[in-house]
């Protein structure tokens, strides 16, 4: 059986997948979370074998790491996310 996925926004609008919907809920900008049929790494969605950090605010989504990290590469938002996200808000 596949375990259920919850989305999330955190308070600086940054995308996040657990498995917890306690933890979901804790930590979700205005207590909204989503459940979702992806993966997650690190508490991040995981697209095409990858983990992405993606930032609501400015539509940002970034591959090797989030935005700070110099070896992170700025992808084009993957379909998946933008889907999650329009839920979310």
């Amino acid at each position: 059986m596949e375990e259920t996925m919850y989305a999330y926004l955190d308070k600086y609008q940054i995308l996040h997948v657990v498995n917890e919907k306690e933890l979901a809920e804790k930590y979700a900008l205005n207590k909204k979370i989503v459940e979702v049929d992806i993966e997650e790494e690190h508490g991040y969605p995981v697209i095409n074998k990858q983990s992405v950090v993606y930032y609501a605010e400015d539509g940002a989504a970034f591959i090797y790491g989030n935005r700070t990290d110099k070896r992170a590469k700025q992808i084009v938002t993957p379909e998946e996310i933008t889907k999650i996200v329009n839920k979310l808000k």
